[in-house]
């Protein structure tokens, strides 16, 4: 088990905190027109502070995360096998919570990318 230290505890809800004071500064005047204007700027620039936080949350607390689990964070997992896949394996934190993590923010990432640019388009090539 990795020792507990008020770095590696604080660094994920600076994180969450971060994004969330952009979400307020960007979205606090007429958020309904704020969301389509301003999401997607918020989507690729500060959304990737909160999925870091939230990727982060098991090492910053890893008494919950055991507690609730009934396992380590950092125990060994291997996905079941399947044929004529390459079997990749790691550790409970890296496996099963923080690839899924990232992987949705990439998708979140391209979808405010598209979005951001359509609207950039919208701007420019208006009626």
């Amino acid at each position: 088990m990795r020792e507990w230290t008020l770095g590696r505890a604080c660094f994920p809800f600076i994180n969450i905190i971060i994004a969330v004071i952009a979400a307020y500064f960007l979205f606090r005047k007429k958020p309904r027109d704020a969301v389509v204007s301003r999401g997607p700027l918020f989507m690729v620039c500060f959304l990737l502070f909160f999925s870091v936080g939230v990727g982060n949350l098991p090492l910053a607390l890893p008494g919950v995360f055991e507690r609730a689990l009934g396992h380590s964070v950092w125990v060994n997992y291997m996905p079941p096998v399947k044929m004529n896949v390459t079997q990749k394996g790691g550790t409970w934190w890296l496996v099963r919570w923080r690839e899924p993590i990232q992987t949705g923010y990439f998708y979140v990432f391209l979808a405010g990318w598209f979005g951001r640019h359509s609207t950039l388009y919208r701007v420019e090539h208006g009626n």
